[in-house]
């Protein structure tokens, strides 16, 4: 099979000829295929809990009290509830990895992206190539960076007892884009997030049948500079199951709530641009029993999480500099190379003139789409989630009038610290 593979590779891989740019084609197309894969497996990871942890703290205290009224009435609570999420130490962290799974073969450099995932399984296999014990997540903390030995990349293709049956194009463009990968991926430093926090306004209107009412809404607000932009709505109906008993012990009630979400951000080195869309269903049994002007309370509930994430990204700034698809231009003269000096200009091709190696403003020169493109292919990556858990809640109220104020945790997959104040009218 493999030599089959091969002997077609003889007779279809073009012989690639390139316009006279400061960047290598192939080795940028390799560099892509790598960028996406390594992505899909180690920046999904690293926002996913972020992405949960959101939405668990948004699917909390909906309740204060299982009383609803028997008989038919009209009254509004209004009231702003906070919550604030604690973060697992497991969501602090995951195992950072590299492509190895072999894919479909269409163009040249499918063909040494393949062979340079094979050398990858087998490094790992063999520890010539070792990935960090554990790298940060978004709530993580610290930096890490996954190190590519190129060194032994190109040991082992010429190893390879068909490399030496391709045409010397071809080995040329295969040492070459070697040559220029990268010797290291840098990977996403974690924000050091204990905790998650948001506030709701929550608005119950009731009762019908002993049915209550609620509605949640708040418009894109940011979070958090790491977390980004969270928009949020509910609604639920809650009945109360005490209302059929005569004199009962305590007011119980069942509620579902059913809430959307959206949250948007820009995040990490590849400058993703993630969009998750998310839906949450809360079934929940509660009880409560009022003390004079303080009522107890507590529930337990099945939540419901699916998540829909999108990750739009494009190629580090760092490692576009490398594949010289930006470049470097001293606009204040300083000789000093700042990130927001590294640009694309496509238009324009650096022609050391004193063969100083440094990069004047007048050493360039005008040559129309033949210069430094920058990333001009952003790739995307998605990702679904599903989840069910199940969750303890505990509070207490206290009523002063028409006002009260609340707090509860509940305990489950994530835990959440649930308070707020409430008017009734």
């Amino acid at each position: 099979m493999r030599r089959s593979i091969f002997t077609l590779l003889l007779i279809v891989l073009p012989v690639v000829v390139t316009a006279q740019t400061p960047y290598d084609p192939t080795t940028v197309k390799l560099v892509r295929l790598l960028s996406r894969d390594f992505f899909e497996l180690n920046s999904i990871p690293y926002l996913e809990p972020m992405v949960e942890a959101v939405n668990a703290t948004s699917n909390a205290s909906f309740y204060h009290s299982a009383y609803v009224p028997k008989n038919d009435t009209l009254y509004f609570r209004f009231g702003v509830h906070g919550m604030m999420g604690f973060v697992r130490d497991d969501q602090k962290w995951y195992k950072a990895t590299i492509p190895t799974e072999q894919s479909n073969i269409t163009n040249e450099a499918d063909f040494i992206y393949n062979q340079i995932k094979t050398i990858f399984k087998t490094g790992l296999e063999t520890g010539n190539i070792v990935p960090p014990e554990r790298s940060p997540t978004v709530l993580g903390y610290g930096i890490d960076t996954f190190y590519i030995p190129v060194a032994y990349l190109q040991q082992e293709m010429q190893k390879n007892p068909y490399y030496n049956l391709l045409p010397d194009t071809t080995k040329k463009t295969i040492d070459n884009a070697l040559g220029n990968l990268p010797n290291a991926l840098s990977l996403p430093p974690g924000g050091n997030i204990d905790r998650i926090m948001a506030a709701i306004p929550q608005l119950e209107i009731g009762a019908l049948y002993g049915t209550e009412l609620l509605i949640r809404f708040i418009p894109p607000i940011e979070l958090d500079t790491t977390i980004g932009d969270f928009s949020f709505w509910g609604i639920g109906i809650k009945h109360s199951i005490s209302q059929y008993f005569d004199d009962p012990a305590l007011d119980i009630a069942a509620q579902i709530v059913y809430q959307g979400t959206t949250l948007e951000n820009v995040v990490g080195v590849t400058s993703s641009r993630l969009k998750s869309s998310a839906t949450i269903w809360n079934a929940n049994v509660h009880a409560s029993k009022r003390f004079d002007w303080f009522t107890a309370f507590s529930g337990i509930s099945v939540d419901n999480l699916s998540i829909q994430a999108d990750y739009t990204y494009t190629l580090p700034r760092s490692l576009q500099a490398s594949l010289n698809l930006i470049t470097w231009k001293d606009f204040n003269n300083d000789g000093q190379q700042q990130d927001d000096e590294f640009v694309a200009d496509p238009d324009h091709v650096w022609v050391d003139k004193n063969e100083d190696g440094l990069r004047q403003v007048d050493e360039f020169e005008y040559a129309p789409g033949q210069g430094y493109p920058g990333d001009t292919e952003p790739q995307t990556s998605s990702v679904s989630l599903t989840e069910t858990s199940v969750k303890w809640t505990l509070g207490g109220a206290a009523q002063f009038g028409p006002l009260s104020i609340f707090v509860d945790y509940s305990i489950g997959k994530f835990n959440v610290f649930s308070g707020g104040l409430e008017v009734s009218f």
